[in-house]
């Protein structure tokens, strides 16, 4: 696989440079920051202002259901952004994957959205051609 193998929004492609300068390792991330206050307070409006953001960002130009690879998706929180009908896989460590499958059915959504777990040594099995790939 290589990098030019991986879908690019317009949008982002625009923006990267500035999320870039922006967001460079080790510097809090605002609206995550946000999201955990949110947490705390019991109110989830900085979480959906985040998730309307993100959503623009990434599915503006593009909607509809996507292929998706998350590497390391941590409980499965990403779940709710992804567009319905999209197919993702979440590739992880198998303890992790077993914690993400809990969290999946726990939300009791059904979308049409497929998720499939793939322990990280079977990663090579994916084709990533024309994916997102994500890893938060």
């Amino acid at each position: 696989m290589k990098s030019e193998d991986l879908l690019r929004s317009p949008i982002w492609s625009r923006m990267a440079s500035a999320i870039a300068r922006d967001f460079r390792a080790g510097v809090p991330f605002e609206q995550i920051h946000e999201m955990n206050i949110a947490m705390k307070q019991g109110t989830l409006e900085p979480y959906r202002k985040h998730r309307r953001a993100l959503d623009a960002l990434l599915w503006y130009d593009d909607p509809g259901p996507k292929k998706i690879i998350e590497l390391g998706a941590g409980y499965g929180g990403m779940r709710s952004f992804w567009p319905e009908g999209s197919t993702v896989y979440n590739v992880d460590l198998p303890e992790m994957l077993e914690i993400q499958e809990g969290y999946i059915k726990g939300l009791g959504v059904v979308d049409g959205t497929i998720t499939t777990a793939v322990p990280f040594t079977e990663a090579d099995s994916i084709d990533f051609s024309g994916a997102y790939l994500f890893s938060t």
